[in-house]
């Protein structure tokens, strides 16, 4: 039977959880260790069939079982239990079957693990993905009170002290739990730095023949900047928006190319900037990225700066980087940006003032794509970002963890 469960209420049918929870299992599956998936899903991926049986071949062809109960998006307290309770009954029905370890990603699957612990003794590595708690609190919701944020405190410091493991994302994160910075209490496991990763020969392997014909001609031999990804609070949209207008002004062979779920609100967003007409905005499945990412020549990862940010790695980073695409960064974290600066492709702006967006529209203008620069990035990144690489660190915190329950 299963010896890990890799238990995730991010669903393996979603971009991000096909990226970070099932290809990561999928690696390490084929290294021997013996894997279980269980994560909510959302309905509307469910929905689709196709994908959905294809998911499942995938996962078997590599003996990794694979569970799932349906995610309540209807929000609110309601939602919210009814969410934790689904997963506290998968990882229950997990360890019954003799799961040896619980690999829990992010705060509520963590949860379940420190009850699972102290009712069963079952050990759990804490797969942070990031300051859950401080995204909330920033936001505005959930941990809106001194109150409610101290309590919060005081659970998040008892998920990390109990876990057998700690893995988070980025540098400054780990520094903050180790030091005992973030909740005022030190966990006593250590804490491994883990990012988002991605398979690099995958995207050098990939074409552009996936990508539709009328896509590749609106394009032709255009200067392509990228928008990526969801449209939330973690990014400066508008100003992302504005750079590209900016760079229009310089550039008038510019295209945007925008590759998101939310295509409707970003075609809003740019038709408002008055730059609808030079942009391609489309939904592209996550296993179609690599070509997609192909035709881009500039990145824009223009995001947010606080507390939370401090424990992420964005996805996309790595993507950028293994596409050879050039990263136009600012804020997150400053292990973010000095990952820019060392691949030695890209741009690190110093604030989104006016002045800071035309500088950096001009430097994009004066430059495009180059082989000799997507190879400087590719070898500079590699190492860290790529998903052998993270199945390496991740085998090196499991390891021993099967090792002393065998």
């Amino acid at each position: 039977m299963p010896r890990i469960l890799h238990l995730s209420f991010d669903g393996v049918l979603q971009p991000l959880g096909y990226a970070q929870v099932l290809r990561p299992t999928l690696k390490l599956a084929a290294r021997g260790f013996e894997y279980e998936i269980a994560s909510l899903e959302r309905q509307q991926d469910l929905a689709d069939s196709e994908r959905l049986h294809r998911v499942e071949a995938e996962l078997a062809a590599q003996g990794v079982q694979w569970k799932f109960d349906v995610y309540d998006e209807s929000g609110g307290g309601k939602a919210v239990l009814t969410n934790l309770v689904r997963g506290a009954q998968l990882a229950a029905a997990s360890a019954a079957r003799g799961t040896k370890v619980l690999h829990a990603r992010g705060y509520q699957p963590a949860a379940i693990a420190f009850a699972l612990r102290r009712m069963i003794g079952l050990p759990y590595v804490f797969d942070t993905r990031g300051f859950w708690i401080d995204e909330r609190a920033e936001e505005g919701r959930w941990f809106n009170t001194p109150s409610r944020l101290d309590l919060a405190r005081r659970l998040e410091a008892l998920l990390f002290h109990s876990a057998a493991r700690v893995v988070c994302l980025a540098e400054p994160g780990a520094r903050d739990i180790q030091d005992g910075t973030h909740t005022g209490r030190a966990p006593t496991s250590e804490v491994a730095v883990i990012p988002t990763a991605v398979d690099y020969a995958e995207f050098a392997d990939s074409s552009s023949a996936l990508v539709p014909s009328d896509v590749r001609d609106a394009l032709g031999n255009s200067l392509v900047i990228g928008f990526v990804g969801s449209l939330n609070d973690s990014y400066r949209v508008d100003e992302s928006i504005e750079l590209f207008r900016r760079l229009r002004d310089l550039r008038p062979d510019a295209k945007l190319l925008g590759l998101t779920r939310q295509t409707d609100e970003l075609s809003s967003r740019l038709d408002r900037a008055g730059v609808r007409d030079w942009a391609v905005v489309r939904s592209v499945p996550h296993e179609h990225m690599p070509s997609w990412l192909r035709l881009i020549d500039w990145g824009l990862l223009l995001l947010k700066t606080s507390r939370a940010k401090r424990a992420s790695m964005p996805t996309k980073l790595a993507e950028f980087f293994a596409a050879g695409i050039r990263p136009v960064q600012f804020g997150c974290n400053d292990e973010v940006s000095a990952w820019v600066r060392n691949a030695g492709t890209g741009l690190v702006l110093p604030d989104l003032s006016k002045e800071s967006l035309a500088r950096a529209a001009k430097k994009i203008a004066e430059g495009g794509r180059s082989e000799a620069l997507t190879q400087q990035g590719i070898l500079a990144t590699r190492e860290h970002f790529d998903l052998k690489a993270a199945a390496d660190a991740y085998a090196r915190v499991l390891g021993p963890l099967i090792a002393s329950r065998t």
